[in-house]
């Protein structure tokens, strides 16, 4: 599986008093994002950030979001839509777009940018790939500054090295899309459809639309896993810092359904959850929790009280949530098995996951396996970082012994509390392993080396590893600690730490 960032632009102008889009319609054999006729796209490369780099160096800060709008320039100059007879005798255009961005007035480059706007996030997950979309409106403008450039009816432009490049667009007038949207709501892109729907029927500006949307698809996204049929995934902002400032939610199962995990920062952003909940209430049986962590419940107590959900966790998450006003109908244990109903492509007339204990950010985490080789993993895994330990007594012991554990599960992938999809779980699980034990022998090297406050073994730390965020890298380094001193390796005076043999 490959994990691509992709930026599509939806080019708009005012021609003879009619709004106008321009869509395109996707290459043979090129997976789509994710209907038939698009928006422009293509996946944001390092050579757009490259540019983005160079032009704050040569123009400053011009404008946020500057690597996505640079993507958006060099797509627009890629398939040849702006035509500038300057630009194009001084540069070839397929031969180095950098050079020619480079080469822009600055006074150009400022009103392209100023002219983006975003209007929404989309993921898709589309054969072996996962595609996160970042959506812009591109308004024409219609500043002295573009008379030279002017942008053509209609281009063509075909690659096989590109995974989302398009192969012919057009202009569409609005109104033609809303009469017809009936019989070719399938044709279009639906964050298209729901844009140029919401632009014709409300008469808003088309800048509050586009800023409007921008805002709900931040709130709630539902993600159908096209790769692990019967699970949903619903996207949310979580009461939480980088990297876990959106947390996933999922529902699973076929006659029988359980919710896993319903946090976020408030009861708004489940809006989409609760509606899904309303249409398929009589399929819903539980709701399963992985953890007390605030990122992990939040809204779960909400849920139950409003639709009448049971709710279930370990006995240990239930003790920690008790205080909240959390009432469970029962505690659940290692190897219970929880009913799905079927699932046909396997022959599985009994469908069930079951219940795995995987100690080590809380006391007591759970994780739930699906025999399709699928784990929700909680808090315990997370795509391209190393995963945060609790700060109890032997939790890093109980995080190793838990990577362990499911490293004997035959996982296909892991579905993790935040981030993407983790589809090499073996090798989540080695990065995970291998930077805990790099860590543990770089503390010990830097207490020989005389640095001994907690304070200067966290920062060491977070230069020196692939750790993103500090409150995690103080939990890793507490922890490590504990288990140092416990195997006598180093002792601890007042608030500062020695290596057992070290003579400071």
């Amino acid at each position: 599986m490959s994990e691509y960032r992709t930026i599509a632009i939806l080019v708009f102008r005012i021609f003879r008093g009619k709004y106008h889009f321009y869509l395109v319609r996707r290459a043979i054999n090129v997976p789509a994002v994710p209907s038939t006729w698009t928006p422009i796209g293509s996946v944001i490369t390092a050579q757009d950030f490259r540019v983005a780099e160079e032009l704050e160096k040569k123009y400053g800060d011009i404008s946020d979001n500057m690597a996505d709008k640079v993507t958006v320039l060099r797509l627009l100059l890629e398939r040849d839509l702006i035509h500038d007879t300057e630009l194009q005798s001084s540069v070839p255009l397929f031969t180095e777009v950098r050079q020619k961005i480079l080469k822009m007035d600055p006074a150009y480059v400022t009103t392209f940018f100023s002219s983006m706007i975003p209007w929404g996030r989309q993921k898709a997950y589309l054969n072996e790939d996962i595609l996160d979309c970042y959506y812009y409106l591109y308004i024409v403008p219609t500043s002295s500054i573009f008379r030279k450039g002017k942008l053509s009816q209609y281009s063509e432009y075909i690659s096989s090295s590109d995974i989302v490049l398009e192969e012919r667009s057009w202009w569409f007038k609005s109104s033609k899309l809303v009469k017809k949207y009936n019989k070719i709501e399938g044709l279009f892109d639906p964050i298209v459809m729901t844009f140029i729907s919401k632009l014709y029927h409300e008469k808003k500006k088309i800048v509050d639309v586009a800023r409007e949307l921008d805002k709900e698809t931040i709130d709630t996204q539902i993600i159908k896993l096209g790769l692990l049929p019967k699970i949903l995934k619903f996207e949310t902002p979580a009461p939480t810092r980088t990297p876990f400032d959106l947390c996933n939610i999922y529902v699973v199962g076929n006659e029988r359904q359980y919710i896993i995990d319903p946090g976020s920062t408030t009861s708004k952003a489940i809006t989409v959850l609760e509606k899904y909940i309303e249409e398929n209430l009589d399929k819903i049986d539980g709701i399963l929790l992985t953890s007390h962590l605030v990122d992990h419940c939040n809204q779960a107590l909400q849920l139950k009280e409003k639709y009448d959900i049971p709710l279930y966790a370990s006995e240990e998450t239930a003790k920690e949530l008790v205080d909240e006003g959390f009432v469970f109908n029962s505690h659940l244990k290692k190897g219970m098995k929880i009913f799905l109903g079927t699932y046909e492509p396997l022959g599985i007339r009994k469908w069930e996951l079951e219940v795995v204990e995987l100690p080590g950010y809380t006391k007591g985490h759970l994780g739930y396996y699906d025999p399709r080789g699928v784990l929700f993993s909680g808090s315990l895994l997370h795509k391209g970082i190393v995963s945060s330990i609790g700060s109890y007594d032997n939790a890093y012991s109980d995080f190793i012994s838990s990577l362990k554990k499911i490293s004997k599960y035959n996982l296909k992938y892991a579905l993790s509390g935040h981030r993407d999809i983790i589809s090499d779980v073996k090798q989540a699980i080695n990065f995970n392993l291998k930077n805990l034990k790099m860590n543990e022998g770089f503390i010990i090297r830097l207490l020989k080396e005389g640095k001994s406050t907690l304070d200067e073994l966290i920062n060491a730390v977070l230069r020196n590893s692939d750790l993103e965020w500090r409150d995690s890298a103080v939990n890793i380094v507490l922890t490590i600690l504990s288990k140092l001193t416990k195997e006598s390796k180093i002792k601890k005076r007042g608030e500062d730490y020695f290596c057992v043999n070290s003579t400071n």
